[in-house]
């Protein structure tokens, strides 16, 4: 696994009385895509926020277009070889030293204000809660949204998902860091469903 986290800590002092949150975002050869998600995590207006870039296994020039955008705060890790989705998001998880820790897939992007709201949620609510996630627009080639997919679970995630069914929304989690610790992170063994599977894990622990 090949890391370069230099200049990180720069970004991390400036702390204030804000949480720390880590963004991580996951790719796998997708060099285009993943700057996009980069520069949409740039943009939070939500700061302190530590960035972790983990390529599973290819080698895009990714870590060169970092150096060439002058990105000296963002923490770039490579794993040498492709280990799926579950570990590249444990392999953020075990680097990340937020409060908080949300996970954007390579094709996806956030609005600038998508942190910044779910904090602020999240500080106001006790540690039974340990995810807050939101809506998703969907877009064409010409930017036009084509379809919405609403956040529908409020409360305990074992009753909601009795009552309502269980569709979760990619990219748009704020998970509790020590709450994923404690429930083991993502499961290594999955190639798919692995959103589905880490809600039915909080659901388990009574979140």
């Amino acid at each position: 696994m090949w890391e370069n986290c230099g200049g990180m800590q720069k970004k991390m002092n400036v702390s204030g009385r804000k949480p720390l949150v880590t963004a991580v975002v996951t790719t796998y050869n997708r060099p285009q895509m993943v700057q996009h998600a980069i520069q949409s995590v740039l943009a939070q207006t939500y700061n302190p926020l530590e960035i972790i870039i983990v390529e599973d296994g290819s080698y895009c020039g990714l870590e060169d277009w970092l150096h060439t955008q002058g990105l000296s705060q963002v923490c770039y890790i490579r794993h040498e070889q492709n280990h799926g989705l579950p570990a590249t998001r444990n392999t953020g998880l075990k680097h990340s030293k937020g409060k908080y820790i949300a996970y954007l897939d390579d094709d996806d992007e956030w609005k600038p204000e998508k942190i910044q709201k779910q904090v602020e949620l999240a500080e106001r609510l006790n540690s039974d809660y340990a995810i807050i996630y939101c809506g998703l627009e969907v877009k064409d080639k010409a930017d036009q949204v084509v379809a919405l997919n609403m956040p529908r679970l409020k409360g305990t995630i074992r009753d909601e998902i009795v009552k309502k069914g269980l569709n979760t929304i990619p990219s748009s989690f704020l998970f509790r860091k020590d709450t994923l610790l404690r429930i083991g992170g993502f499961d290594t063994d999955l190639y798919t469903g692995i959103d589905h599977d880490i809600w039915m894990k909080l659901a388990k622990y009574g979140y």
